[in-house]
């Protein structure tokens, strides 16, 4: 294959290849899991339609055999967050159908902002480029920084906050010190 285009599924599959499914997996006829059953059934007829139907699945082997595939994965819809977020940010593993695309130099994700949504890397580029930092941003980076480092809110202190890396984004931007801190 020298081009591939295909999309992320609600449960991360690609190309009906779904979690577990071996990286070097050839083209075959494959099970739908239910997932995907209940996600095809309004357009094959329900589902007791289609728990008796199998999909022809590109394996993922097929589609990274040839090491000059270019290769894109859509995904549209925060709906689709968790599954770009650990196609992207999670070491590679056979949990994700994803994952085997990355032994591929010409390989992408296009993804809309919502599928983005999860994307540390990205939300940070975002929270440096806004041209103001509202109070719903300020609380939502606290509360995570809160929970991550499973502290009150009361009780963080800015060594907590700059170990996040959405925390020290914002403490650099509010330009903020400890008492400030505790003023929010």
């Amino acid at each position: 294959i020298g081009f591939f285009l295909g999309g992320i599924g609600r449960d991360g599959h690609i190309a009906f290849n779904v979690c577990g499914s071996d990286h070097r997996s050839t083209t075959r006829l494959a099970q739908l899991n239910y997932p995907t059953q209940a996600a095809a059934s309004a357009d094959l007829g329900g589902i007791d339609a289609v728990k008796a139907k199998c999909a022809i699945t590109i394996g993922l082997g097929t589609i990274t055999y040839n090491p000059d595939c270019v290769c894109i994965l859509i995904a549209a819809g925060e709906a689709k967050a968790p599954m770009v977020a650990n196609g992207v940010q999670e070491e590679t593993n056979i949990k994700y159908p994803s994952h085997a695309i990355r032994v591929l130099p010409n390989a992408a994700f296009y993804v809309t902002k919502g599928a983005a949504k999860l994307l540390v890397e990205r939300n940070i580029v975002d929270l440096k480029e806004a041209s103001n930092v509202g109070i719903e941003d300020i609380e939502k980076i606290l509360v995570d920084v809160s929970v991550s480092s499973r502290k009150r809110l009361v009780d963080l202190d800015t060594v907590d906050v700059n170990k996040d890396p959405m925390g020290k984004v914002l403490m650099d931007r509010m330009g903020w010190s400890k008492e400030d801190l505790h003023d929010t």
